[in-house]
């Protein structure tokens, strides 16, 4: 298999999950999205993966006259994470969500960019609306809460984005 339809299938069964527990168990979607945004310890884990994975790829690019100093990012990059994690507690989670947003796109649009089928351009498109949707949850992390409590606000509306969802997955 190639590592696209990889990467769209490991997307769609994601999302396919997703949606399905929004359609079997709407009360728990609806817990766990409310209480997402303000949960530490994902919040810890998903930052110390998006700083991680910058980091990785801040070290392996081109760096220019700071060429020297790439070996200091194996310091700055956990000291970065503590330091997030200890002071901007508010909405953590919704932020980190929205930084991993914006770094799942690159492997994603790397892999369509010489595909030759025309099927490409569906997780192209879906690439750069994660990348809009992240970039507006680590700028405003509260658009997550109104979201969620949009499209799940009560048991028919959680089912039925549940079920959007499992289509679009």
């Amino acid at each position: 298999m190639h590592t696209l339809e990889l990467m769209a299938v490991m997307l769609g069964g994601l999302l396919l999950a997703l949606g399905g527990v929004g359609c079997v168990a709407p009360a728990l979607a609806r817990r766990g999205l409310a209480a997402f945004p303000r949960n530490r310890m994902l919040a810890w884990v998903l930052t110390a993966i998006v700083l991680g994975w910058c980091g990785m790829l801040v070290y392996h690019g081109p760096l220019g006259f700071l060429e020297a100093y790439r070996e200091w990012l194996f310091v700055l990059v956990p000291l970065a994470v503590v330091l997030i994690c200890v002071f901007v507690e508010e909405l953590l989670a919704a932020r980190a969500l929205g930084g991993l947003l914006i770094m799942l796109p690159a492997p994603i649009l790397e892999m369509a960019r010489w595909h030759p089928s025309a099927w490409r351009y569906v997780p192209i498109f879906l690439a750069y609306a994660m990348v809009l949707a992240g970039a507006g949850l680590v700028t405003a992390p509260y658009l997550f809460r109104k979201a969620a409590e949009r499209l799940t606000g009560d048991d028919g509306a959680c089912r039925g984005s549940g079920a959007g969802l499992a289509v679009l997955g």
